[in-house]
């Protein structure tokens, strides 16, 4: 006569949804190298952006969560889903003033940028992870 299965809730919710359990262990490991990943894909300036790249595993329900960006990186999101063409307007005096590519300064109270590519160095380092789990 085969055995009979007899769940233990308390040991199935250590198992399956604690952090200390098997899978949150693993989600924590996964998460570390998603961030770890994503700091080698993100791209690099002053620095702010990258170092701004954290993760940490939460519960209930148990997850892993990388996150970039905060007060030193509020551009995170437009670097990461890219900006669509829009103008910039001087706000904090009558004109904006930068160096042109000739070297002369430019003054002008509006430019047309035309916007930026996405660089998606999260998802990209999410990809990478799960794709190496096989």
């Amino acid at each position: 006569m085969p055995g009979k299965f007899i769940p233990n809730p308390a040991g199935l919710a250590q198992l399956l949804q604690s952090p200390t359990g098997a899978v949150g262990k693993y989600i924590y490991l996964l998460t570390e190298e998603t961030e770890m990943v994503a700091r080698t894909l993100c791209p690099y300036d002053s620095g702010n952006l990258q170092d701004s790249i954290e993760s940490k595993v939460t519960t209930p329900p148990l997850r892993g969560e990388v996150s970039a960006g905060g007060p030193t990186a509020p551009y995170a999101v437009a670097v990461h889903e890219g900006t669509a063409p829009h103008e910039i307007t001087a706000k904090n005096s009558p004109v904006l003033v930068f160096p042109s590519s000739a070297g002369t300064m430019v003054y002008t109270p509006r430019v047309s940028h035309p916007g930026t590519a996405a660089q998606p160095f999260l998802w990209d380092a999410l990809k990478d992870v799960i794709g190496s789990q096989g």
